[in-house]
């Protein structure tokens, strides 16, 4: 016997988010644009139980991009 589960269990669901659940994670990105020199703050709030994150890049313009950490010397 196969089952297969009904296209209703995903209906309102972007492409986005189904391709979110079949590789288990979800990446995006922001651009903030300009910052003013100083101290800045990014607040993470929790919109539902069980999300884990799991990491947060800031790449700054013009820097390498690092996968983990940088190279060593």
């Amino acid at each position: 016997m196969i089952v297969s589960p009904s296209a209703s269990t995903t209906a309102g669901r972007s492409e986005q988010w189904k391709e979110d659940v079949l590789s288990n994670m979800a990446a995006r990105t922001w651009r903030a644009g300009r910052l003013k020199p100083g101290m800045h703050t990014l607040a993470v709030h929790a919109l539902d139980p069980g999300v884990v994150l799991d990491r947060i890049d800031v790449m700054m313009e013009g820097a390498p991009d690092y996968y983990g950490m940088p190279p060593a010397d």
